[in-house]
């Protein structure tokens, strides 16, 4: 048995709607798709989710080492001061799109380039 694949205009206009943004969610599936790919930058990892109400979202765990860092998922990198989040308690952003702006005081990748950018501070 297949995927049940429909016509449905209504369904296909919600998802190419312009007014539709980036959300949270999807930075997520971008990045475990990337580590899935076996990324450069993330070879031999995992994925350990939080709660939706706890900070930082996850943990990573490099299976190779047993090394850990917590990740917080936002959609710019910026959100993070937005949001109230406490630097100490996070060693990595993972963003859709880095704000330019924002001088990171951790570590910030960006799903979108695969780009990796270091505290800025």
């Amino acid at each position: 048995m297949g995927i049940p694949w429909r016509k449905n205009a209504k369904l296909l206009e919600e998802a190419n709607s312009a007014k539709r943004g980036v959300y949270e969610n999807e930075i997520i599936c971008l990045f475990g798709f990337q580590i899935g790919q076996t990324h450069k930058l993330f070879k031999n990892v995992y994925l350990v989710f939080r709660s939706p109400n706890e900070f930082p979202d996850a943990i990573l765990v490099n299976r190779d080492t047993y090394e850990v860092i917590n990740i917080e998922f936002e959609v710019i990198d910026s959100d993070f001061d937005k949001h109230g989040h406490k630097y100490e308690k996070c060693d990595l952003i993972v963003c859709y799109v880095k704000d330019k702006n924002w001088k990171n005081p951790i570590i910030v990748y960006e799903v979108k380039t695969r780009t990796l950018y270091q505290p800025s501070n």
